[in-house]
């Protein structure tokens, strides 16, 4: 079946598709939430699929739209050649498999070229803290660029690789290497207050990627969203 519903005709041809995986803190769907703020990224699509969680609420990205948000979008910068999925809930996991094959012939059909998926997982699986919380896994082997950055390769495991908390980033990488030269992009965290490492994250996409100007922490614009993340202040009462 077709995955994604345009909004209007896009030329994907060449571009890069960045993936948040649903993972510990959703630190890659804060992250994706900056990517689409700070390089006016535009809804171009949804994805529908019964493997996707339903959700349907208002725009995060502007307050006064009447415009909606459902669990998994499409937006993209065409002079950046960047596609990107939004994605906010997770799957019915017996038909994972399912979304994973449609995906990839969406993607091979509109001729993506790279993917990046982007991903967290428990800070407490981390055993060697001296090497930093920043990691990746890439089709190709090793990537000098990401190592220059300070990214280190992820080790694997007998040749297998395991993220804990990392959602399904490891089954799309297995599932989209053999169409696109894919990445994993992973921090580890600890669940709180997990705005910093959503900045962290997308500071070394824009390092990483060629087409992306680079972050600027000190301006950095965040959805009106963000100030619901947490909900309100816990009652007086109850203390």
């Amino acid at each position: 079946m077709t995955l994604i519903d345009l909004r209007r005709e896009v030329d994907l041809n060449g571009f890069t598709l960045i993936i948040p995986s649903v993972s510990v803190a959703n630190v890659p769907q804060l992250a994706i939430d900056l990517l689409i703020m700070n390089y006016d990224f535009k809804k171009v699509g949804m994805i529908w699929h019964p493997a996707l969680m339903p959700l349907v609420g208002a725009d995060p990205f502007n307050e006064n739209s009447e415009d909606i948000s459902t669990a998994c979008e499409l937006f993209v910068n065409e002079s950046l050649k960047i596609a990107t999925l939004q994605h906010r809930t997770s799957f019915h996991y017996k038909m994972l498999a399912v979304f994973l094959q449609d995906l990839k012939a969406d993607i091979m059909k509109h001729k993506i070229t790279r993917v990046i998926v982007l991903a967290s997982g428990f800070d407490h699986e981390l055993h060697k803290i001296d090497k930093g919380k920043l990691f990746y896994i890439d089709s190709t082997g090793n990537d000098t660029i990401l190592e220059q950055i300070g990214v280190k390769a992820q080790p694997a495991v007998d040749d297998k690789y395991s993220l804990p908390g990392g959602g399904f980033c490891i089954q799309t990488y297995e599932f989209l290497k053999s169409v696109a030269h894919c990445t994993i992009l992973i921090r580890y965290v600890s669940e709180g207050v997990n705005t910093s490492d959503a900045i962290s994250m997308i500071s070394i996409l824009s390092k990483y990627l060629p087409t992306l100007d680079e972050l600027n922490p000190d301006n950095i614009k965040v959805p009106h969203s963000w100030g619901c993340i947490f909900g309100s202040p816990p009652p007086i009462g109850m203390f």
